[in-house]
């Protein structure tokens, strides 16, 4: 009885950790959306939800930079509302900004990226909850 009482402890340990490690709250809100024109990718926009800051990358080296940026459905006749917003291009690593995503129930963000960044002829979007 005590062997078979050991080996439940450790299955059930072993269990939970494994749970913890899989469940990392840091990580289980992040959200990634990508351009992609000519069947290249050009750039991407993440948000890291811990601590809400979001990554804009322009991930091509070819003259032209990325627009990302996080925005708001305000209602029918306003639509989306750009909350905050950066350019990629021309330097080595991706720039950052932050915003405060807000957790009420009637927020929906998302996350919005162009190429090229000056014209933002091509843009994908991503709807995401806090």
């Amino acid at each position: 009885m005590k062997k078979v009482l050991s080996r439940l402890a450790v299955v059930t340990a072993a269990s939970f950790t494994a749970m913890l490690g899989i469940t990392s709250p840091a990580y289980a809100g992040d959200t990634v959306e990508c351009v992609s024109v000519g069947g290249y990718e050009r750039g991407c926009i993440t948000h890291n939800d811990d601590g809400d800051t979001f990554s804009v990358c322009d991930t091509r080296v070819d003259g032209e930079g990325v627009y990302g940026a996080v925005q708001e459905y305000i209602n029918s006749s306003l639509g989306w509302v750009t909350r905050a917003s950066q350019e990629d291009g021309g330097d080595p690593g991706c720039d950052k900004f932050a915003f405060d995503v807000t957790v009420e129930d009637r927020d929906v963000y998302r996350l919005k990226i162009c190429w090229p960044a000056d014209t933002r002829t091509t843009c994908d979007y991503d709807p995401f909850r806090e």
